[in-house]
């Protein structure tokens, strides 16, 4: 594979592939580290305003749109080489579902193509999915590498509470993880696949209702100094004077709707609202690095049309009482969040075959 990278460093080289038809192998551009690699054509997609494919890096092991463009044709040569990535999963260290995802994203970005040592139970048919990867120059376990690196970045992050330093540690120690078996709240409610909730212990409660306590008390003090933007971006976390909730919350800038008006979505409730540019502040240092408290989820259920128009007042009733919930599903599985199932604390009973009975029970 020397032969192939040295190949298509020389751009005379790049012949832009026509005809390009799913299933094809072939050299293409992947944006995320600005390199030319082999790769298979999965789908075709015109999401975009110009068509693109969807492609799977068969060396690197992951996936990506490109633009035709950035297609090539293949030496014949490379096509005979065996795909050279490999999936495993790793002991110890929570690769999904993760609230830390982005710094565990950071970490393996370092760590791309630098040497490692791999072990695992070769008697077990299915051991390389439990492997144990070491760095080649100190042998030292990525585990204990990536647990010094989340420590490092999260404890440059913290905050004033009641006089006294309250590190984001001490916070994420309870809520680096929504786990199966997690007690949960729902917050709300958008569709059965987009629902908001947030995990329900003594510890986190308490931790939340401070957050939101002394994020309003902090702008509602009419003394303190803070400062309006005057061009909000996108994705930005901000302070918001909500109408709705008749308070100062976090937010982040979901769109600008005109010049004097952006949508919102509450962090830490999972709503959207409209609000005038004048009532959105800079977020303060203190409350900006702190993680959203809501997770975004969606049911494992299949349901009737009729059932659908119902489902708002059902869960409508679920965020007014604070109904108590248990959350279940497979965290082996990347897409766990979209497959969970939620049984009632109480009793037990699956909120989806409550739901598939309804209208009956409302």
């Amino acid at each position: 594979m020397k032969q192939f990278y040295a190949y298509y460093k020389i751009k005379d080289n790049l012949k832009i592939k026509t005809n390009i038809t799913i299933g094809d192998m072939v050299a293409a551009t992947l944006s995320h580290y600005n390199e030319i690699h082999r790769a298979v054509i999965l789908d075709e997609s015109s999401i975009h305003s110009f068509k693109n494919y969807f492609c799977f890096f068969i060396d690197i092991g992951c996936k990506e749109y490109v633009n035709p463009n950035h297609i090539f044709y293949l030496l014949e040569e490379a096509k005979n080489v065996p795909y050279l990535a490999h999936r495993v999963e790793l002991k110890n260290i929570p690769l999904h579902n993760t609230m830390q995802l982005k710094y565990l994203k950071n970490y393996y970005d370092q760590l791309y193509l630098q040497p490692l040592l791999i072990e695992y139970d070769e008697s077990d048919s299915g051991g390389s999915n439990k492997a144990i990867l070491k760095k080649k120059s100190d042998n030292k376990d990525i585990y204990l590498d990536l647990k010094e690196f989340l420590q490092k970045k999260l404890s440059s992050f913290s905050l004033l509470h009641k006089g006294t330093k309250l590190k984001l540690t001490d916070y994420l120690k309870y809520n680096d993880l929504f786990k199966n078996g997690s007690a949960v709240l729902i917050t709300h409610f958008i569709s059965i696949n987009q629902i908001y909730i947030r995990i329900n212990t003594s510890e986190l409660t308490e931790y939340y209702n401070n957050l939101i306590t002394e994020v309003n008390q902090f702008y509602d003090n009419s003394k303190r100094t803070y400062h309006r933007i005057q061009t909000p971006k996108i994705g930005e976390r901000v302070a918001v004077k909500s109408l709705s909730k008749k308070t100062f919350v976090r937010a982040a800038i979901s769109k600008k709707i005109n010049d004097t008006t952006y949508s919102v979505h509450y962090i830490d409730y999972g709503d959207k609202e409209y609000v005038k540019a004048i009532n959105i502040f800079q977020l303060d240092s203190r409350f900006g690095h702190l993680p959203q408290s809501v997770i975004k989820i969606g049911l494992k259920i299949t349901m009737s049309i009729d059932t659908i128009k119902h489902l708002p007042k059902y869960f409508n009733q679920l965020v007014q009482l604070s109904v108590p919930l248990i959350a279940e599903f497979d965290e082996e599985d990347p897409l766990g969040f979209q497959k969970i199932v939620l049984r009632k604390k109480l009793d037990g009973v699956n909120i989806c075959e409550e739901i598939c009975n309804l209208p009956d029970i409302l």
